[in-house]
């Protein structure tokens, strides 16, 4: 039977990697696009807020692409090997790490899209 190599560092395979990021610069571009419709509109300010989510969904994926760390498998001890499929994360010390990363991604998450969207905000 064929056994797949575990991730060198987080729990994302470089094909996982790959695929939150470019999500990630999707998202972005989604998200900068709105951001400039809704000021040239002139829309109201509180409108604005709801490019929090665009905004998230962006800085979700680059986070986890950066940190090669997806926050749900981490979430279910799992980790993606080389064969695409979920694997359980044997070692605790891995397990630990993996969760500081999570933790490390969902923190970004959440200081990126509310900057973001707070500059969008601000802007007259």
């Amino acid at each position: 039977m064929h056994r797949c190599a575990p991730s060198q560092n987080g729990n994302l395979q470089m094909s996982g990697q790959n695929a939150r990021l470019r999500w990630g610069g999707l998202m972005l571009v989604v998200a900068l696009v709105l951001s400039v419709a809704l000021v040239q509109a002139d829309v109201a300010r509180w409108w604005r807020l709801s490019l929090f989510v665009p905004f998230a969904m962006a800085a979700f994926g680059a986070w986890q692409g950066l940190f090669r760390t997806c926050p749900g498998l981490v979430s279910k001890g799992m980790r993606e090997s080389s064969c695409g499929m979920e694997e359980p994360i044997r070692r605790s010390d891995e397990l630990d790490l993996s969760r500081r990363d999570a933790r490390r991604v969902l923190q970004g998450t959440l200081v990126t899209a509310l900057a973001a969207t707070t500059v969008v905000c601000l802007i007259p």
